[in-house]
């Protein structure tokens, strides 16, 4: 994948979006109670213990989801999402070598997912050489497959096969794989072979950030006053998480909702969204007319989208670490609540910061920080890598936070 062959091949501004609802219709404790009582009454039927184990999973409750997806397994031993969701879960609480066992290598076709799986657990023992076979295998199954890219990735880059990991990248791209982790990984390999212009072109130009504010909602006098409506539907979430996996999320303190139609008010949530899908199209058409045809992300652009969404919650503190959102194509955040006392000078407590990964920091330096303000709204390509820096002044700072993500039948995985 030679920098400058890779072309856009479609109108970045023709964005279709998948119309369906960003969360369930009830939440996940309502959900898990239902389907609790349904088991009960049928003791025979995996398919409620599947679900079971799903919701639970979006809990980050992997011992509960992990007795859900066992129990289906024992009453259908061939079920395999339930030996997938299993195997995810047991990866998570340490057992590695059940999800070897449960997962048998033998087994002929074995799908991507259940390589994958394998390879997590392989690594997890330190058994590097398995691992790349697995993921290796994965994307041999499903060219697609943006974590087990990650994962092997990892691994190329860990022990020092740059030339290996812009060989894999340039061969996915070849059969068709259009995720933005291709980017980050090609970045890695042009950095390393000294082509720094065409790795910060790459990876990351103060270009790449647009800031804007939204219009004031419909039956609001003020974006101040939908904001302050925002901020205590979030604040009031009857779902928060904070006891967030940290190998998983790059938030560090601090609650995070994901539920975010279980609140008191979800058409206040409906109305945010809606005011984001506006202000993504005038952006889409503003990079089109400064963006370079041949730009490798505009041929990561989903033919159909949906937009996923979460918020953070989070007081003096907390923060974000160094991530990039490698599940989207577009991502952002648009401050809802934020502290007065935000500034770019001295240590930049409170705010946020984006450049290339910081383990090229040092060769690819530049940076761009921003102070939120209430009522801003940032985007940026979704392998642009930014944290947030800790604050320690009094008040809260509320983000909603999004990806825009191939829809599931859309054109990219």
């Amino acid at each position: 994948m030679p920098a400058g062959q890779i072309a856009g091949d479609q109108d970045a501004t023709a964005l279709e979006w998948d119309d369906a609802l960003p969360d369930r219709v009830v939440s996940s404790d309502t959900s898990s109670s239902l389907l609790r009582r349904a088991a009960a009454r049928a003791p025979d039927n995996a398919a409620i213990r599947v679900n079971l184990g799903t919701v639970l999973l979006e809990r980050y409750a992997f011992a509960e989801a992990a007795d859900a997806f066992g129990a289906a397994l024992r009453i259908d031993p061939f079920r395999q999402d339930a030996r997938l969701g299993l195997a995810r879960c047991w990866n998570r609480m340490g057992r590695h070598e059940d999800v070897l066992a449960l997962i048998d290598d033998t087994v002929p076709g074995a799908t991507a997912d259940a390589r994958y799986q394998r390879g997590m657990a392989a690594a997890a023992m330190e058994q590097t050489g398995r691992a790349e076979q697995e993921f290796r295998a994965a994307l041999d199954r499903d060219v697609h497959h943006r974590e087990a890219c990650f994962e092997l990735g990892r691994i190329l880059r860990r022990s020092g096969r740059l030339d290996a990991l812009a060989a894999l990248s340039a061969a996915l791209w070849e059969r068709g794989a259009r995720h933005v982790q291709l980017l980050l990984d090609r970045g890695r390999a042009l950095e390393s072979a000294g082509e720094l212009a065409d790795a910060r072109d790459l990876l990351f130009t103060e270009a790449m950030v647009t800031r804007t504010t939204l219009e004031t909602p419909h039956g609001f006098a003020t974006l101040a006053d939908f904001n302050a409506a925002v901020g205590e539907e979030l604040a009031g979430n009857p779902l928060p998480l904070t006891n967030l996996p940290a190998d998983e999320l790059a938030i560090r303190g601090g609650i995070r909702v994901n539920q975010l139609m279980s609140g008191a008010r979800p058409e206040l949530i409906r109305t945010l969204i809606d005011a984001i899908k506006t202000a993504i199209g005038r952006d889409l058409a503003g990079r089109a007319a400064r963006t370079r045809p041949d730009d490798p992300w505009l041929a990561c652009r989903p033919a159909r989208a949906s937009l996923r969404a979460w918020a953070n919650i989070q007081d003096a503190g907390a923060y974000e670490d160094w991530h990039a959102h490698r599940a989207g194509w577009l991502s952002g955040v648009y401050y809802v609540e934020v502290p007065e006392a935000f500034s770019v000078d001295g240590d930049g407590a409170g705010c946020i910061e984006f450049g290339a990964p910081p383990s090229l920091a040092e060769r690819l330096p530049e940076r761009l920080r921003i102070a939120p303000r209430a009522g801003m709204l940032l985007l940026m390509p979704s392998h642009v890598n930014h944290r947030t820096i800790p604050f320690a002044t009094a008040g809260r700072r509320i983000s909603f936070a999004f990806d825009v993500r191939p829809a599931r039948d859309g054109q990219h995985r």
